[in-house]
């Protein structure tokens, strides 16, 4: 039995909190196509779909539809009308403004026909597992005032604010069971 658990909470000295790390600083904005960990055919695949679903477009707004930078999505562009799949129709405020070709629509709708999906670039698996890990509570320590004060509403004895302490430490699920109108909620 861990010594710390029988410890008493009014008794237990609070160690020094320590917030979560931003999720930014586990993993930074990709700057190229390399960066975003998905490879350059699924978001070339990507942006060629939702061009062709949306007409024309500018590569800011191509940008935005896909949820990545500019520099990635004029990176992609590069290929697509380089491999004559989309073309320049005009500028806008600096930007391209782009269709696609026929070639690009034709290729556009066998890729539809396979998947439909049209939006955000998916992420790829290590920066899901990266973000959810950087998401776990069982790194953060449960202080006894905290647990005080969030159980303030209810008359509990010590030892059972002891024991949520301890569940909720622990990062599992924790089930409250009572009559109704108690404040388990």
């Amino acid at each position: 039995m861990d010594v710390e658990r029988t410890v008493p909470l009014a008794q237990a000295e609070a160690p020094p909190a320590r917030a979560p790390a931003p999720l930014t600083d586990v993993i930074p904005a990709p700057r190229t196509v390399e960066d975003t960990g998905v490879r350059r055919k699924v978001l070339e695949d990507l942006a060629l779909k939702i061009l062709h679903l949306s007409g024309e477009l500018s590569l800011r707004d191509l940008a935005e539809r896909m949820l990545i930078p500019l520099r990635i999505v004029d990176e992609i562009f590069g290929r697509l009308r380089k491999d004559g799949l989309c073309q320049v129709t005009g500028m806008q405020a600096g930007v391209h403004r782009i269709v696609t070709t026929s070639e690009g629509k034709e290729r556009a709708s066998e890729l539809l026909s396979i998947s439909q999906y049209a939006g955000a670039v998916p992420v790829s698996l290590e920066d899901y597992v990266a973000r959810v890990k950087a998401q776990t509570v069982r790194e953060l320590r449960v202080e006894p005032d905290a647990v005080r004060r969030a159980f303030a509403h209810l008359v509990l004895p010590e030892h059972t604010l002891t024991q949520l302490g301890t569940a909720l430490a622990s990062g599992r699920a924790i089930f409250l069971y009572g009559p109704p109108g108690t404040g388990k909620t």
